[in-house]
């Protein structure tokens, strides 16, 4: 029988599962043993290939997810959301916040990073000049735009695993920290645009937002479901640094966004989109803890 919950969560998610079937349809998913043994610590998945200088990335407050184990989906879910695994993790870091507006400026100052202006004013936070909305996330990205970000700040994009076990934070609840939606996310029921980051709750690991404001991209390719998917955290890419494959698979976008709800918001729903722009889509950056 399923809770309120999971049929908010069936219903969400079904639509992106049909819209993406076409795109990915008899394309095989990436198994264990077609993983390429990547070392985190390498350029291409989060390794030290900073270009920012210290005084551009001082304000990037790191939290230090603990290494260990937790339960990746839901059972009784929609078909992208299982099967349920065992997923085991390293320790890593990840930003206590979404990435903001003033952080992703110095990223554009030292010419690393593009603008996004060409995007829909509705959501959009980035201004060419600031306004004392530096707080707020960054909005409008695509996924090179995040990654880009993601490796000037010396890290990289989560992949979907280290997403979902940073979210839940050694927890079983429905939302990143709370099984009360709004004392952890914005949402449509308290809120008529994006917010400040870090104003509500923060989950049991220290880490705010996972849960609503903006959708964050993560690093992985969009498979159908989780079947033959790593055990070990790392993303499900079809080349070993994660880059572009020829098929142009869409990316997985995780953590709900403030025009949404419980079905979207809570921890274990997946979007994908294509790799365009999109008013909800902001960012966080992941690197090996020290």
């Amino acid at each position: 029988m399923f809770s309120k919950h999971q049929h908010l969560a069936r219903s969400s998610a079904i639509l992106s599962y049909s819209f993406c079937l076409l795109s990915v349809f008899m394309m095989s998913c990436i198994n264990n043993s077609g993983l390429p043994d990547t070392d985190p610590n390498e350029p291409g998945r989060g390794g030290p290939q900073t270009t920012c200088s210290s005084d551009s990335c001082s304000d990037l407050i790191w939290v230090t997810i603990p290494a260990g184990q937790f339960e990746m989906g839901i059972e009784d879910g929609l078909p992208n959301t299982i099967p349920v695994r065992v997923v085991t993790l390293s320790s890593f870091q990840v930003t206590q916040t979404e990435v903001t507006v003033g952080q992703y400026r110095k990223c554009v100052d030292e010419g690393v990073c593009v603008a996004p202006v060409d995007c829909s004013t509705e959501g959009l936070t980035w201004h060419e000049d600031p306004r004392g909305e530096e707080n707020l996330p960054i909005s409008c990205l695509t996924w090179d735009d995040a990654r880009t970000f993601a490796q000037w700040a010396g890290g990289d994009l989560l992949s979907e695993a280290e997403w979902e076990y940073t979210a839940r934070g050694g927890a079983q609840g429905i939302f990143a920290g709370s099984d009360h939606l709004d004392e952890v996310s914005w949402t449509l029921d308290n809120t008529q645009t994006v917010q400040p980051v870090g104003l509500k709750q923060a989950n049991p690991f220290g880490v705010y937002d996972m849960s609503g404001n903006l959708f964050e991209w993560v690093l992985d390719e969009y498979r159908l479901n989780y079947d033959n998917a790593p055990i070990n955290g790392e993303p499900v890419c079809s080349l070993s640094n994660c880059d572009h494959s020829p098929e142009r698979f869409p990316r997985v976008k995780r953590g709900g966004w403030w025009g949404g709800g419980e079905a979207t918001n809570n921890v274990y729903h997946r979007g994908n989109v294509p790799e365009a722009r999109g008013a909800a889509m902001g960012m966080r950056v992941r690197r090996p803890s020290p």
